[in-house]
């Protein structure tokens, strides 16, 4: 194959790449490049796995299902799967403690706990992961019109 300066890959509508010979006049971004990324490490991924990337010296082991007789994937005892949440009397009485007296200062002792424990300088409890979503966008204070991309 040649070289060709206005030689550029591209996507097609349905994400199949394509390969476009037309000078492109727009300057890239991020979001085309999430895009070519998101698709060679696709491409790079699904080719690894329909190869059987395994050692030469070692041949495919297949594992026999428990249903014809292999091993059980679980062995736990199945008395308590069903029981949720797990809690006992310790976990009842600091319930009943913060409904009887309703405080913030649990959480503020679970938030310095968490940064001593992880050595870092700020902690802030949430109800919610949206919550948490929402807080950390203001924490980065980016300027109005940001792009931010999500999954």
């Amino acid at each position: 194959m040649n070289w060709n300066p206005g030689f550029q890959p591209g996507f097609e509508p349905g994400g199949i790449i394509a390969m476009s010979t037309h000078a492109h006049h727009s300057k890239p971004s991020r979001r085309s490049f999430l895009k070519t990324a998101g698709a060679l490490s696709a491409g790079f991924y699904a080719g690894c796995a329909t190869t059987g990337q395994q050692a030469a010296s070692s041949p495919a082991k297949l594992e026999t299902l428990a249903l014809s007789g292999g091993p059980k994937a679980v062995t736990a005892a199945a008395d308590t799967a069903t029981k949720w949440p797990l809690y006992g009397e310790e976990e009842i009485a600091t319930v009943s403690e913060l409904l009887r007296a309703p405080d913030y200062a649990p959480v503020a002792q679970f938030e310095d706990a968490w940064k001593a424990y992880f050595g870092c300088p700020y902690a802030k409890a949430h109800c919610n992961g949206t919550s948490a979503l929402t807080s950390m966008l203001f924490a980065l204070q980016l300027p109005p019109g940001s792009e931010v991309l999500v999954p």
